[in-house]
């Protein structure tokens, strides 16, 4: 049984594609077929839910109580990204979920790029800061992406069968040569825990 059901509460043309949660279990990233990035504090959520039960007099709340108004914290429509085929939440180093503390999730873009944003669980309304934009040279989709585990790297898997390494800090290099490249499509990523093994799904 769902604890909570997030939904806008009205019929919409988008497709969500894909979901992230942050390292500290607070936040939502989803990404959808129309560009658009939204922040969502599930906290907020399951409280709601939860002060609610506490009334016998009261009835659950619905699916569509459980509204962007009572979850949402940013939501931005990325240009020229195309649909969002991926997030990827940078590894907390203390993991505390402090609120108000900064936390940073990649955005992975149908259009060839990926956009490093900055968010935090009390920036209601305020639109997530770009931090960082790698734009792979033949354009070809992010499939999928994952932070290494000491957050200084992000790996990323294309449709044209490329694997790129991109340093997610902002004062590093522009980018890191392909990996590798398979003749087929790269379609998912999984980073070993020590950092020294990567497993990549590739279909010809």
């Amino acid at each position: 049984e769902a604890r909570a059901v997030i939904s806008t509460g009205k019929p919409d043309i988008r497709q969500l594609l894909c979901l992230g949660w942050s390292p500290d279990g607070q936040l939502l990233a989803t990404g959808d077929s129309l560009g658009t990035a939204s922040i969502w504090d599930t906290q907020r959520v399951l409280s709601s839910r939860d002060e609610s039960q506490r009334s016998e007099d009261e009835a659950l709340p619905s699916e569509n109580e459980l509204t962007t108004a009572s979850a949402l914290i940013t939501s931005v429509r990325l240009s020229d990204c195309g649909p969002i085929n991926c997030v990827a939440w940078m590894p907390s180093a203390t993991g505390t979920g402090e609120i108000g503390v900064e936390q940073q999730v990649a955005i992975g873009c149908q259009k060839g790029t990926i956009r490093l944003h900055a968010v935090t669980s009390t920036m209601v309304g305020d639109s997530p800061g770009e931090v960082r934009r790698m734009d792979h040279s033949s354009a070809a989709a992010v499939n999928h992406c994952a932070f290494t585990p000491d957050g200084r790297n992000i790996l990323a898997v294309y449709e044209d069968g490329s694997f790129k390494e991109w340093p997610a800090s902002s004062s590093s290099a522009a980018g890191v040569a392909s990996k590798a490249v398979h003749p087929g499509s790269c379609h998912d990523i999984a980073i070993c825990s020590d950092g020294g093994t990567t497993m990549v799904s590739v279909s010809s």
